[in-house]
């Protein structure tokens, strides 16, 4: 759901912008992966995200900002673009100790320009796979502040090292 600001009344006021057919769905300029069920690891941890706004599609999130809660680097670089880096698998982003519970176990990226995200691939992290979460939720924002969650995933077997999944939008 979109807020918006009545420029007559000074409140929010929710507002969907469904873009129909294939790329069906809200806009937002901020995305996240929050990981909600822990794997072998109590703060989570992956290689690779990339958000896609057609299914089959190319990575939109490029041209942005990532960032992260709750994280800690590993492997060398930014550990808030270690997830979004796509280049290297080697970089990778783990969540602190007990994230998840805490419900701090996330990765987001602010786009260039807001979009409707309808899949995501996600991919584990080369030498401990099991890191990453059984649940997780997609979850957009207009402000990066105020969180949707525009998706949720559950109940995934665990990951093996490396692996590499798609989910798309039901």
């Amino acid at each position: 759901m979109r807020r918006l600001q009545s420029p007559l009344l000074g409140i929010a006021s929710p507002m969907h912008k469904d873009l129909g057919g294939g790329a069906g769905g809200t806009q937002y300029l901020w995305w996240r992966i929050r990981l909600t069920t822990a794997g072998s690891y109590s703060g989570g941890g992956l290689a690779q995200i990339a958000l896609h706004d057609t299914v089959g599609g190319s990575n939109i999130a490029v041209g942005g900002t990532a960032s992260v809660s709750g994280g800690s680097s590993f492997n060398g670089g930014t550990f808030s673009q270690n997830a979004w880096d796509l280049v290297d698998p080697a970089l990778e982003w783990a969540g602190a100790a007990n994230a998840i519970t805490n419900g701090i176990a996330w990765s987001d990226y602010t786009l260039a320009s807001a979009a409707a995200v309808v899949e995501v691939v996600i991919t584990a992290r080369a030498s401990v796979g099991n890191q990453m979460g059984t649940a997780f939720n997609v979850d957009g924002s207009d402000d990066g502040v105020t969180w949707d969650t525009v998706w949720s995933e559950s109940g995934l077997a665990a990951w093996t090292n490396g692996e590499v999944r798609t989910f798309a939008k039901p």
